[in-house]
């Protein structure tokens, strides 16, 4: 076994180990590892591990494992926090950073110092399910889960989203979401977002992430759901919309060609160590 540093790392609740994974063997963190540090009885405890995989011209390249070992294209709570990082510890002064990720280079702004900052991340566009442009109307679409008709809207911030609209119940929540995640109508899975409407630039998500379940705040899932609440007139475009989430407030600005998408929120270290890294 051999040791390795890292940083937990939190958004809105959203909480990551971060490791620089460059002096890893050939392969890099290992599935396996990943669910490992995540366990959080056994482990480190996080709804993920942010990996710093290189870095070319100054840019830092990031991969994201969720708790289940499976890799995520894109994590927008794990990028505000990664950008942090990456500024705090790892030497990547300049402002605004570009990140390489799985989901292409996302642009990141960091205010504040120290352990905690105020990060707003540029996603790119909002696409449908199959990576091409949106169009409206949103197409609504329905599968049958836990005995009963869901209908939802799909779309895509980087990873697959199916958004449901309408006040839910917690129950109904943990009864729906995990096996909608998981449906065979998605055959790479999707994160799962119940939103519901605080006013024209106000909304609830909760949402359940593939590879994960319920966390407290889901950066990508928030983007969703209100480019989906802009899509039908709920919620204004080029404005910033309010998202409550369980474990805070994000805010979100959709483009009205929903070409650009911009998320703003809280990144936090938590605290640091090392670990044990099993050999797998």
């Amino acid at each position: 076994m051999s040791q390795l540093p890292f940083y937990k790392v939190q958004g809105a609740g959203n909480d990551f180990v971060l490791i620089d994974g460059r002096g890893l063997p050939p392969g890099g963190l290992r599935p396996g590892q990943a669910v490992a540090i995540c366990h959080r009885h056994y482990g480190v405890g996080a709804d993920g591990v942010l990996v710093l995989t290189g870095d070319s011209d100054g840019i830092p390249s990031m991969r994201i494992f969720n708790a289940d070992g499976s890799v995520a294209q894109m994590c927008g709570n794990g990028l505000r926090c990664f950008a942090l990082a990456m500024r705090s510890h790892f030497g990547f002064a300049h402002d605004p950073l570009p990140v390489q990720t799985d989901s292409g280079r996302m642009i990141c702004h960091i205010d504040g110092s120290g352990g905690e900052a105020q990060v707003t991340i540029e996603l790119g566009a909002v696409t449908t399910s199959s990576g091409g442009p949106l169009e409206l109307p949103l197409l609504r679409e329905k599968v049958r889960v836990a005995g009963e008709e869901v209908v939802f809207y799909r779309v895509a911030t980087g990873n697959p989203h199916a958004v449901r609209i309408g006040e839910t119940t917690d129950d109904e929540r943990q009864r729906l979401g995990p096996p909608l995640s998981v449906h065979p109508h998605f055959p790479e899975g999707t994160n799962v977002e119940f939103l519901s409407f605080r006013g024209p630039q106000a909304l609830t998500v909760v949402v359940c992430e593939r590879g994960v379940g319920f966390t407290l705040a889901c950066g990508t899932g928030a983007v969703a759901a209100t480019a989906v609440a802009v899509a039908l007139g709920h919620c204004p475009a080029d404005q910033w919309i309010e998202a409550a989430l369980p474990g805070g407030n994000l805010r979100v600005r959709i483009a009205a060609d929903f070409l650009t998408a911009s998320l703003q929120g809280p990144a936090v270290e938590v605290f640091h160590g090392s670990l044990e890294l099993q050999e797998a």
